[in-house]
């Protein structure tokens, strides 16, 4: 390995060495640094940043929540329980009628824990001095304290439909009953606590977040009923009180206890309530300054494990290299060494040279696979691969390039007549030249309309060009694409060829071993053609046959023929053998 070092050619892994070195240890060590003296503070901002975008956006998931409540809430006056007698009944009433009692007992239970937020949903009748409650062994209760009968008639507005208030000291939400005509409404009374929760992005972090009113007073009652708990939300909102004067909603850093929080507050503007949160910045960059002071106290050592690591790993990662470089050299049809300064110099020009080779390949296959496609069309048309089934004829076709998944094979013929005419321009012999340019013009044309085809020079004046049409296409516009792309051949090889064109489009089919019974169908009906007509279209699915049917099994000669010729190379290859 030393010897390796230490020659002259091997420049290369000198100096990756000497990189991978200090790409190993000088970036370790300047990174910790950096992170613990300078990028604190600004680590320390960018969380505080994040801390409020995250904040945003669960203000903006509370006022969803709420949204999707009221609408909820809304959608219960529409209750068949909720519908008229129901205002016309009295303490008497409900205590006599006590099926319907507890049928209305339970949809308010339903109502009460279709969400965590909802503490309790009552039902009053302010005409019946009255409220029902499920959470209650009576059920239905009268109201018999004056002051507290008027001051639930005052929560009764006809011309409110729905609003927030407070009651009895905690959130309510009232409904009016039921859509026409109101006769009492629905109190939803809250939990100021799982509210504010709504709020909290992370009980680990040990903060604190609340709603206030838009008066300043607390939303949670249970927050003035034990002050000496909690201080510091008393802290925080005479803070947010201060920064409030100039701002309705921002952040700023405040000290308690000798933590410090970083205080976000605003206002939900639909319901004029304000939240203020706060998170100690301790917790929030804890985690960077744990990890910036890791990679100070281990950059040291990182810098001596990672130069002995770079030299036990360049020696195992050399030896590949070395390996390639040794093969090249010894290689007598290679370019050899040509005065490679280093080792991946040397492999460069030899894989330049090998892509050389190997594109000349590839140029080559592709220009037999033409040949091959149309040669195994032509087989195919012509029921030379019949002893092939179904599944092998289409693994053939995608072995050439095609993907007949999905696909309906539509068959066309192309007959050019008229070659005697053209004694001036073509002498005798040149029907294979006429038909070669035919094959591309038709190739041509059909590129431009069709995603997949394939076009079969038959040499004398024919050409076969096979479509693969996707199944889910409809075929009665297809087949008036066919007849104009048919026109469009006719146009442009009487320009170009000057000859007459008689053109045959076969049935479509999903199968390719249908493929030679629809040809030999396609070439029996150029029997039916118009001898007066100088270019004509066949069409099978228009063509109407008067004669009868020819009882000759063509197919089983064609079977008989190949079997024989089987046979006969067996017996020639015999033969051989015993010369």
């Amino acid at each position: 390995m030393l010897n390796y070092f230490m020659n002259p050619k091997n420049a290369f892994y000198r100096k990756s060495l000497v990189f991978v070195l200090l790409v190993a240890s000088v970036p370790t060590a300047l990174l910790a640094f950096l992170t613990y003296y300078v990028g604190v503070r600004q680590i320390e901002q960018e969380v505080n940043r994040t801390h409020e975008v995250r904040l945003e956006q669960m203000v903006l998931r509370m006022n969803d929540q709420l949204s999707q409540l009221e609408k909820m809430v809304t959608m219960w006056k529409y209750n068949p329980m909720l519908q008229p007698p129901l205002g016309d009944m009295t303490l008497e009433s409900f205590q006599q009628e006590i099926v319907f009692t507890q049928k209305l007992a339970r949809t308010l239970l339903v109502m009460s824990n279709s969400s965590p937020l909802i503490r309790e949903v009552r039902l009053f009748l302010p005409d019946s001095s009255l409220y029902v409650s499920a959470l209650n062994s009576k059920v239905a209760i009268p109201i018999d304290n004056p002051e507290e009968n008027e001051f639930f008639r005052s929560l009764f507005l006809k011309e409110m439909e729905q609003y927030w208030t407070f009651s009895q000291g905690s959130l309510a939400l009232v409904q009016t009953i039921p859509d026409h005509s109101p006769f009492g409404y629905l109190l939803v009374q809250f939990n100021a606590a799982e509210v504010n929760r709504l709020l909290q992005m992370d009980g680990e972090l040990q903060g604190a977040a609340f709603l206030l009113k838009s008066n300043g007073d607390w939303l949670d009652m249970n927050v003035t009923k034990e002050p000496d708990k909690h201080r510091f939300e008393y802290f925080l909102r005479d803070e947010v009180a201060k920064e409030s004067a100039q701002a309705k909603s921002g952040s700023f850093f405040r000290e308690w206890n000798g933590e410090r929080y970083a205080v976000s507050f605003g206002s939900l503007e639909k319901h004029g309530w304000q939240y203020v949160s706060a998170t100690p910045v301790s917790k929030l960059t804890q985690p960077v300054v744990n990890t910036s002071r890791a990679l100070l106290a281990m950059g040291g050592l990182g810098i001596a494990v990672a130069a002995l690591m770079s030299w036990i790993a360049s020696r195992r990662l050399v030896r590949p290299i070395a390996r390639v470089v040794q093969l090249f050299r010894s290689d007598k049809h290679g370019l050899g060494d040509l005065k490679a300064q280093d080792e991946l110099e040397l492999i460069e020009r030899q894989w330049l040279h090998l892509n050389s080779q190997s594109k000349q390949l590839h140029e080559r296959v592709e220009q037999h696979l033409l040949t091959l496609r149309e040669l195994f069309l032509f087989q195919l048309m012509n029921d030379h691969l019949s002893h092939l089934n179904e599944e092998e004829l289409r693994h053939r076709m995608e072995q050439y390039g095609w993907e007949p998944g999905g696909s309906t094979f539509v068959l066309m013929n192309v007959r050019l007549l008229g070659f005697s005419k053209l004694q001036g321009r073509f002498g005798e012999g040149d029907e294979q030249l006429v038909t070669f340019a035919a094959a591309n013009v038709i190739g041509e044309l059909s590129e431009k309309r069709f995603e997949q085809f394939g076009v079969v020079n038959e040499q004398e004046l024919s050409v076969s060009l096979l479509l693969l049409v996707p199944k889910d296409e409809d075929m009665g516009g297809m087949r008036k694409q066919l007849h104009a792309f048919s026109e469009e051949l006719i146009h442009s090889l009487h320009a170009i060829l000057h000859m007459n064109l008689l053109i045959g489009l076969a049935k479509e089919t999903e199968l390719l071993s249908e493929l030679p019974r629809v040809y030999e169908q396609v070439l029996r009906s150029f029997g039916y053609r118009n001898l007066n007509e100088m270019n004509q279209i066949l069409d099978l699915e228009s063509l109407v046959v008067h004669d009868a049917p020819i009882l000759y099994p063509f197919s089983a000669e064609k079977e008989m023929i190949r079997i024989c010729a089987l046979a006969t190379g067996k017996r020639s290859r015999a033969r051989w053998r015993r010369l």
